[in-house]
């Protein structure tokens, strides 16, 4: 991974300037994927796509603001910078409760931007326990409240034409508690692309688990049954048995 030089940004309602940072290369090593669709990769990290002025305290897409300029890359070139983008605060991701006040001062214009808006809102409300030492305590309970509104206006959303979007409303359904009705959005599944998250989802199901987890590897297989392991860094088969620790 190579950085870039930060992006300067005016707030489209106050004209206040904040940056972002950029990249000049990345790739996806150490990356890893949840059965929500969220991926996180350390060698390919980019800006938040919805934002809060620190000027205004507005919200915005980071799509929708003015880009006034680059910093410079290199230490030496500093002293040509103006030292109001230098001064600029550097843009932060919204916390699941600040997602939800966006939605209810219509930043999720547009079918698109809402789906989108609400799936961020999902991966952030997940984020606490996508590591095991990440865990706190609603891990492993069925969304209530505010998320669990924002679960289901998001399945309203979520057409099944597509098998991503059926697996992303299996997936929703599943952290509702609603399990049938997530088998049932797995049925449309037939992939050889998609078997393995399918797969996965229906023995969350079946196991009565509504946390997100991490998405089962399809490469990785046990060398003594070649069915499928959880990761790449699994060291025992949950089929087999086998052990090579």
């Amino acid at each position: 991974m190579i950085p870039g030089p930060d992006q300067v940004i005016a707030c489209p309602a106050c004209d206040g300037l904040a940056r972002h940072g950029t990249l000049m290369s990345g790739n996806n090593l150490g990356s890893h994927v949840w059965t929500d669709g969220y991926c996180w990769a350390p060698m390919l990290p980019q800006p938040p796509a919805v934002v809060k002025c620190s000027h205004c305290e507005a919200f915005f897409w980071l799509a929708d603001a003015r880009k006034v300029g680059h910093s410079k890359g290199f230490a030496r070139d500093q002293e040509s910078v103006d030292p109001a983008w230098k001064a600029a605060p550097a843009v932060e991701e919204l916390t699941e409760e600040q997602y939800y006040e966006a939605l209810e001062q219509g930043l999720g214009k547009g079918v698109e931007r809402e789906r989108w808006l609400r799936l961020l809102a999902w991966w952030r409300r997940n984020d606490a326990h996508r590591f095991p030492d990440g865990f706190k305590g609603s891990a492993g309970k069925v969304a209530t409240g505010a998320c669990r509104r924002n679960l289901e206006a998001l399945v309203a959303l979520a057409d099944e034409e597509t098998e991503e979007n059926a697996i992303l409303k299996a997936e929703a359904m599943r952290e509702l508690g609603e399990f049938d009705s997530s088998r049932r959005c797995l049925d449309a599944v037939t992939s050889r692309e998609l078997v393995a998250i399918a797969h996965q989802i229906r023995e969350l199901c079946d196991a009565g688990d509504v946390s997100v987890r991490e998405q089962i590897d399809l490469d990785a297989t046990c060398p003594e049954c070649g069915k499928p392991l959880r990761t790449s860094r699994s060291r025992q088969c949950r089929f087999c048995g086998a052990d090579w620790h």
